[in-house]
């Protein structure tokens, strides 16, 4: 049976994220048939006993690595004072990256690695295997749209260093990997070097949905809008902001009658506070599932303009069935969803909306998104050759 050491920065549970999605249901496909030897670097809380046992079933070995990804003032001078990323210098630990190799070679049966998302690459030490990365996003181009849109010199000026910093760990690593996955073509087009070789796009996401059937809901009540997305990523509280900024005063002075549920993770005290000065808005931080979520509403808005990577939530929406309104940016990735007209200025997101409150809309947007979700599934049989 084919061995594999896979290296993941991010907390495998609970599910509460796209990337989360994405790495547990490559990992569940992956165990099927190969001996997966799992590195998690975790930076939050211990793992329950219940999570563990789920675990279990993904990996034949399984080491756990706390970090801590300290954001201060002080690590931000530091990165500027030190000319450094400030990835690095949040999680500045050469001990972690010793312990990964020290677990590499004890499994030196296996020939190759997997590092899931550029975060896990800041303990990348050069070794013999095969090295895979799976890029989730291009996050120097991430840093750099922010920078666009900044109007304070200073915030420029720093954001400015921190793009080139993370451009060069980007160059340095991928001189590392024999394979480097991307889950778009914009980010394949941006990220790949002198070897395009190297270079392929996950098509489709490997990633299994399992939830109660959706029903669209035949009622003349109050619409219930579903935002979902993590609050501590930025093109996530951008998209929102905007929405409720632009888009929401037009469906107010159309007497559109909606209630916003925004869910999501981790949101600062600032987002707590604009949501807390707007009305029509419930916020709701960091539930243990979101299936009731969307089992309730009536419509899911992605109205998310910036960013890199996939939007992860996009395909979890399609897999309900629940009607959407959309920009045409959060389609990136995903092919044919001509069904779902493009929603990119205010004005047209706003009349997307208020369209669905007809319910024969909704149900037959519902129909076309099963299929979608179908049709997307059956395609994605043959993605998992791509990591190899």
């Amino acid at each position: 049976m084919q061995q594999i050491i896979y290296i993941t920065s991010r907390r495998l549970l609970p599910l509460d994220s796209g990337d989360k999605l994405l790495t547990f249901n490559i990992l569940k496909r992956l165990s099927k048939k190969r001996s997966i030897h799992l590195i998690n670097l975790n930076e939050g809380s211990e793992y329950s006993a219940e999570e563990l046992d789920t675990i279990s079933h993904l990996s034949t070995t399984f080491n756990t690595i706390s970090y801590k990804n300290e954001h201060s003032l002080f690590k931000k001078l530091k990165s500027i004072l030190l000319n450094k990323m400030y990835w690095k210098v949040k999680i500045d630990n050469p001990e972690i990256t010793v312990e990964i190799m020290n677990i590499i070679k004890h499994n030196a049966s296996s020939k190759s690695i997997i590092w899931d998302h550029l975060r896990s690459t800041l303990f990348f030490s050069d070794n013999d295997y095969k090295n895979t990365l799976i890029e989730h996003n291009n996050e120097a181009e991430i840093i750099r749209s922010r920078m666009s849109k900044s109007n304070n010199f200073i915030e420029k000026f720093i954001l400015s260093q921190q793009s080139k910093k993370t451009d060069e760990h980007i160059h340095n690593v991928h001189k590392h990997m024999e394979k480097v996955i991307t889950l778009n073509e914009n980010d394949f087009k941006t990220l790949y070097d002198e070897n395009p070789n190297k270079y392929e796009i996950m098509k489709h996401l490997l990633l299994d949905f399992s939830h109660k059937v959706y029903e669209v809901k035949n009622h003349t009540e109050t619409l219930k809008v579903l935002f979902v997305g993590s609050l501590d990523w930025y093109p996530n509280t951008e998209g929102i902001e905007w929405f409720i900024e632009n888009v929401m005063p037009i469906l107010d002075k159309n007497a559109f009658n909606y209630e916003l549920n925004i869910v999501g993770r981790n949101p600062s005290e600032q987002f707590v506070n604009y949501i807390k000065s707007k009305s029509n808005i419930i916020l709701n931080v960091n539930v243990p599932s979101i299936e009731e979520f969307y089992l309730k509403s009536d419509i899911f808005i992605i109205p998310i303009q910036n960013g890199s990577g996939i939007n992860i939530k996009v395909l979890e929406a399609f897999s309900y069935g629940i009607p959407m309104v959309m920009t045409n940016f959060s389609k990136r990735g995903y092919d044919k969803v001509n069904f779902i007209n493009d929603s990119d200025s205010e004005e047209e997101f706003a009349n997307n909306l208020m369209e669905l409150k007809d319910f024969n809309k909704r149900a037959q947007l519902h129909k076309d998104s099963l299929a979608y979700y179908e049709n997307y599934q059956i395609e994605s049989n043959s993605t998992l050759n791509h990591l190899f």
